[in-house]
């Protein structure tokens, strides 16, 4: 190989590196500055800025996976509630994956560059698993398929290279990361066979190679098993004795007390009925092998595209388009340098190439089996499209081998490019689609810091977000509102999504306690404080039980229940918070929420002239409201202050089917809530409120 070629090669390299970088960071980096904090993230988070601080964060996972917890705990130290940190960390662990990956596959086949290169590209950007913007969360699952990824190709290493020391080290450090890995996910062991696999070829390739000396004879390159199953067991010793003491501490010494998690628990359902959970594996295993390699790549798509906004769309097609030009670009380079004097091509089917798509088959079918085994299936909803990384090499090489393998011409880069295009847009409009939700969870605590200066301790918030982005988990409200309300205390505020059966709770005023991962949490339902976003177009409304204004669209859920709301459970007399900016962003613009807000309070405290001199000041600014039910505070302000001609002109902004539909909440009569706290000053009776605005709104006394 002469001089040229070589560093031709180098540069190849560095370019397929490059590629590798500027397509993560196109597709997952942009929309960073309107990504948050997501479902899972939130108890973390909170526990590590509680009073117990780091240790509370150890203790979350000490029923389950122990070392998520002390790892969470190293990066919390550094890192903290930055929300930026959080989703800067987990670019660079995607960025990093994604070039470990293509290192781990060039030591393997150093002669196929473009296979390679493609199979890197389409692991960094395989849209099966589209929850990169819950970075807290899975930052935990990316460092672990570091840790794997750099584990295995260490023991690659140590088959290339001939000095001793290195190949010492390099074991250790392979072993130390393989632990990591495993420690941190343990339905990631499947990959360990990918381990075996590789080794298995990279072994066979020594084997094969031609002899340096023309006297020699050269080894055959096909061969019985039994060839290389000595060599292949020694090398894989440290790794099965490491494997192996994983599995004697993961099955006899620790025992998971999350049912979840549990083997025990799982045994005992299989054996309980074998035949139907035979079945029900053998299906399970077959549509998410089917779900994995080919439906990702459609699914995710359809799902959020079908209802998306054009813009999103148009945005998420020009960076796919980017990324496809870069890797044009970066083939164009490759067929001008190396393609046309490198023997090695894509389009000269080479012994390698069966050993490539193998890998491929066996990274897709042995994890995928290990996560189905444990009871778990891929489902492209909530966060169930996690089951999917641990194949996600295994679905890059494949694709790749196969493209290469039974594809020419044109038809090969249309395919492949259009499945690049595919897993740009798929992240792009998940980042956008999380950019939204975290725009309503932020607004809920920046709209209730506006509208709350404080709340009771002992408070049960139910929080309602339209269809779409709904809260999953209690944690996601209590974390937050904690964490503003409460800062580095132990937790005074309980938290609950809306539920079929809820009303039945407010109705006999349950004290429901329970012990999430080691948290203690208390929801007192004689205690709720509600608050609905109707729509995306709305306010959140901190719903008064006495007083309610629901537009027709609101959830039924909410309508059921939210006579039970207790705005005394505001206290009126605290110090006004102010969210933390690092977690929770930059207080949103005082745009018509922030009046709405502000007004409600200044109702709530009695301070009517308040509430008008603030309506007064929104009309002034021509700030209005999308959703005219919030319109009723501001006639409320007017008619308090006899101003009657102002609230004789804001009530002619209802329509008249919005008007007989609040004036018919108004008045329907109210089950009972829990009592006035103490210290609300209640200055406005709520008879007095309610008649007041019966009068002005609904021509009643």
């Amino acid at each position: 190989m002469n001089q040229n070629l070589k560093n031709k090669q180098k540069i190849e390299a560095w370019l397929a590196g490059a590629l590798i970088v500027l397509s993560a960071a196109l597709t997952y980096g942009i929309l960073i500055p309107r990504l948050g904090f997501y479902r899972d993230d939130w108890y973390m988070l909170w526990s590590g800025q509680s009073q117990a601080g780091l240790s509370a964060i150890i203790r979350l996972f000490q029923t389950d996976r122990p070392l998520i917890g002390w790892t969470y705990a190293l990066i919390f130290k550094f890192i903290g509630t930055s929300v930026l940190a959080w989703q800067f960390l987990a670019l660079l662990l995607k960025i990093s994956s994604g070039l470990v990956v293509l290192w781990l596959l060039r030591l393997v086949w150093p002669e196929k560059r473009i296979e390679t290169t493609c199979a890197a590209l389409l692991f960094v950007l395989y849209p099966g698993f589209y929850q990169q913007p819950v970075a807290a969360t899975f930052s935990i699952d990316l460092l672990g398929l570091n840790a794997v990824f750099i584990s295995i190709a260490l023991t690659i290493f140590t088959l290339k290279t001939s000095n001793r020391i290195l190949q010492i080290i390099a074991t250790l450090i392979a072993m130390l990361l393989g632990l990591l890995n495993l420690g941190l996910y343990e339905a990631t062991i499947g990959l360990e066979v990918v381990r075996w696999a590789l080794v298995w070829v990279v072994l066979r390739q020594k084997q094969t190679t031609p002899p340096a000396k023309t006297d020699e004879i050269p080894v055959p390159k096909t061969g019985p098993f039994r060839r290389y199953w000595s060599s292949t067991a020694l090398h894989l010793t440290p790794y099965l004795l490491m494997l192996a003491g994983f599995l004697v501490w993961r099955l006899f010494i620790f025992k998971s007390v999350r049912r979840a998690t549990s083997i025990d628990v799982l045994l005992t359902d299989y054996a309980s009925n074998p035949f139907y959970s035979f079945v029900q594996i053998l299906f399970g295993y077959i549509k998410d092998l089917f779900e994995t390699v080919v439906l990702a790549w459609f699914v995710p798509f359809y799902q959020f595209t079908a209802e998306g906004r054009f813009n999103i769309f148009i945005s998420a097609f020009g960076i796919g388009l980017l990324v496809l030009l870069l890797a044009g670009a970066y083939l164009f380079w490759f067929q001008r340098n190396i393609h046309t004097s490198d023997e090695a091509s894509p389009e000269k089917p080479s012994s390698a190439d069966q050993d490539f798509l193998w890998i491929g088959l066996i990274g897709v079918i042995v994890p995928s089996a290990v996560i189905v085994l444990l009871g778990r299936n891929v489902i492209f909803a909530i966060q169930w499209d996690r089951y999917t990384t641990q194949s996600m090499l295994g679905v890059a090489i494949l694709i790749s081998s196969l493209a290469f393998k039974f594809l020419r011409g044109q038809a090969r880069w249309n395919i492949l490019g259009a499945l690049i295009i595919l897993a740009v847009m798929t992240q792009y409009h998940s980042a956008a689609a999380y950019g939204k939700l975290w725009d309503y969870e932020r607004g809920i605590v920046w709209q209730l810091s506006w509208r709350a200066p404080g709340l009771q301790p002992g408070t049960t918030v139910i929080v309602s977000l339209p269809e779409g982005f709904r809260l999953a988990e209690e944690y996601e409200i209590w974390g937050p509102i904690n964490m503003a309300y409460y800062p580095g205390q132990n937790m005074q505020i309980s938290g609950q999504v809306p539920t079929s059966d809820m009303i039945l709770d407010l109705q006999a005023g349950t004290l429901e306690k329970r012990n999430m991962r080691n948290v203690n949490v208390v929801r007192d339902y004689s205690k709720p404080l509600i608050i609905s976003l109707p729509s995306g177009s709305s306010c959140f409304h901190i719903l008064d039980g006495k007083r309610l204004a629901l537009p027709f669209f609101e959830d039924g859920r909410i309508k059921e229940i939210a006579s039970y709301s207790n705005i005394s459970l505001i206290d009126l007399t605290a110090k006004p918070i102010t969210p933390s900016p690092s977690i929770f962003g930059p207080e949103p613009a005082r745009t018509w929420c922030y009046y709405y807000q502000k007004i409600e309070l200044a109702l709530q405290s009695g301070n009517s002239e308040e509430a008008a001199r603030l309506a007064d000041e929104a009309n002034q600014k021509n700030i209005n409201p999308s959703d005219t039910t919030e319109w009723i505070p501001v006639i409320e302000a007017y008619a308090s202050t006899n101003q009657a001609h102002k609230a004789t002109v804001t009530i002619k902004k209802l329509d008249k089917n919005v008007r007989k539909y609040i004036c018919l909440q108004l008045a329907t009569p109210t089950p009972p809530t829990a009592a006035p706290a103490v210290n609300d000053p209640a200055p406005a009776p709520d008879q007095v409120r309610a008649r007041l605005i019966n009068t002005t709104l609904c021509g009643k006394n």
